[in-house]
């Protein structure tokens, strides 16, 4: 993921730091042991690389969000939804890592573009979903009520890009491992943007 000069505001925790790495590669390791294949395996197509090559970007995203919001304190709900955005993101995109590594494909380098795949080449910038520099770092500077619309608010937009790719991945991958990987993302991350909406809901009642 390219990292912007004005990101060095913000302030994550070293333990969380530490421990969100610690468990990227611990979980990377693993998962790739368990899905290394043989020189028979299908080729991927351009679709499947590109996808997991955007999706690890997006989850990137993701798990900055979440540790931004746990380095801030949120409140019981919103800690447990950056906390599941922690673990599962991670751990897909250990399955992602793994997959391009037995294809012999390496990720996107940070200036790459996204959705070339899909045929609409965009910055990493202007992928769906994608927030906005500034967004995170009014995200690292929040707190109480306000950090929890802002985490939950910016995850939901940021899940509807995710669901917008991972559902053209179901459709037009090659292989069955990733279509299963794509159609997974999307019903979790539907479920997850409802249960954020149901929060905003909560947090800013109707008048």
């Amino acid at each position: 993921m390219a990292t912007s000069p004005s990101r060095s505001s913000r302030r994550l925790s070293p333990l969380l730091l530490a421990a969100a790495l610690v468990a990227a590669a611990v979980v990377g390791g693993v998962v790739g042991a368990w899905w290394a294949g043989g020189d028979d395996d299908p080729r991927p197509s351009a679709v499947d690389v590109g996808f997991l090559r955007d999706m690890i970007r997006h989850h990137d995203q993701a798990v900055e969000m979440a540790m931004l919001a746990l380095n801030n304190d949120p409140g019981a709900e919103v800690r447990g939804f950056a906390l599941d955005v922690l673990r599962l993101q991670q751990r897909e995109r250990g399955v992602m890592e793994a997959l391009l590594a037995r294809w012999g494909e390496p990720e996107a380098t940070p200036d790459a573009p996204a959705m070339a795949w899909m045929g609409m080449p965009v910055p990493l910038a202007a992928m769906p979903g994608y927030q906005p520099v500034a967004a995170l770092d009014a995200l690292a500077e929040a707190s109480g009520e306000d950090l929890e619309v802002r985490f939950l608010t910016m995850m939901r937009d940021h899940h509807a890009g995710g669901v917008h790719m991972a559902e053209a991945a179901a459709e037009r991958a090659t292989l069955a491992e990733v279509r299963a990987l794509a159609e997974r993302q999307v019903r979790v991350q539907r479920a997850e943007m409802d249960d954020y909406e149901r929060a905003l809901e909560a947090a800013d009642p109707p008048s």
